[in-house]
């Protein structure tokens, strides 16, 4: 993983650009093929797939559970929410420990790439009206180096994740 040295100015179309043009510090992965990011104040920690607990069960997305400080807490393959099927279980893989609201849960990726710093105006919002359901599960779309990076939103991707357990 690498981290900019230097925040690197991004580019937006200025009609669709959101007005926040606050720095943004984003942690940027791949699922699938696809580039991906979360704002890094959503993620509490990072570790390796090696220490994932698969589950007994599958259901829709569940890809098992990892010991947090003591606390199993669960894990979703994201690689089935966005594309349906589950990811090929890549080796390097990490899992993304987000918190909402109090409680902890796993983001199953296949790499995490590098640590961004960009404007805010990076911000594109974006119509996706009848799209399949990765739509569904991000918030805005950043422009950066003639990238499309998904930012996803941890608040759609919660709901998502039965029993995340309760931070102490």
């Amino acid at each position: 993983m690498r981290e900019a040295a230097e925040k690197r100015p991004a580019t937006a179309v200025p009609a669709a650009a959101q007005s926040a043009t606050a720095d943004l510090q984003l942690v940027c992965f791949g699922i699938g093929g696809g580039e991906y990011g979360m704002e890094a104040s959503a993620i509490v920690e990072i570790l390796p797939a090696s220490r994932l607990i698969p589950a007994e069960v599958k259901t829709r997305g569940a890809a098992g559970s990892i010991p947090v400080h003591g606390v199993s807490c669960p894990v979703v393959d994201l690689s089935f929410q966005l594309d349906g099927k589950a990811g090929p279980g890549v080796p390097g893989g990490r899992v993304l420990i987000c918190e909402q609201a109090g409680r902890l849960w796993g983001l199953l990726v296949d790499d995490v790439t590098e640590i961004l710093r960009v404007d805010g105006a990076c911000r594109e919002s974006d119509d996706r009206q009848g799209q399949k359901v990765d739509a569904m599960l991000w918030s805005y779309l950043c422009r950066f180096d003639d990238r499309d990076i998904r930012i996803l939103d941890p608040d759609k991707i919660a709901p998502l994740i039965p029993g995340a357990s309760e931070r102490n």
